[in-house]
C-alpha cells in the first residue's frame, strides 16, 4: 500500500457515502446529514486535487505543499474564516482545509505505520 493507493481507497468510500442523493443516514438526517455530506464532498474535492497534483506516488510532497500555501493565505488574510473559490467555482474555507490536510496525513501514516488494516471502508 502506498500513499496514492490510500487516498484512493479514502475516495472509494466517500464516493459511497455521497453515491445517494440524501446519503447514508437517508432523507430523514436532516441538518446533521447535510454536514456530514458537505464535509464529505469538500474532503472528497481535496483528496482529488491532491491525488491529481501529485507526481507518483508521493502524495506527502504535495500535502506539505498545500499545507504551505493555505498557511500563508491564513497569515495574509487576517480573516477569522478565510476562504477562496478556485478555478471550478468550488468555495474552500481555509481552517477546513488545513484540518483535512492533517487528518490526510494521518490517515496515510497510520496505513503506513501498520496501525490500520486496508479497508476500503475506513
Amino acid at each position: 500500500m502506498n500513499e496514492r493507493t490510500i487516498l484512493e481507497h479514502r475516495v472509494a468510500t466517500l464516493d459511497g457515502l455521497l453515491d445517494t442523493p440524501s446519503g447514508p443516514l437517508g432523507p430523514n438526517a436532516g441538518e446533521l446529514g447535510e454536514q456530514l455530506r458537505a464535509d464529505w464532498s469538500t474532503e472528497r474535492r481535496l483528496l482529488q486535487r491532491l491525488l491529481a497534483e501529485s507526481r507518483g506516488d508521493d502524495v506527502a510532497s504535495t500535502i506539505a505543499a498545500w499545507r504551505g500555501r493555505t498557511a500563508s493565505f491564513i497569515a495574509r488574510s487576517g480573516d477569522d474564516s478565510p476562504s477562496w473559490t478556485d478555478k471550478s467555482g468550488a468555495s474552500w474555507n481555509a481552517r477546513h482545509v488545513m484540518s483535512l490536510l492533517d487528518e490526510t496525513q494521518g490517515r496515510i501514516d497510520r496505513w503506513l505505520g501498520g496501525d490500520a488494516q486496508p479497508d476500503v471502508n475506513q
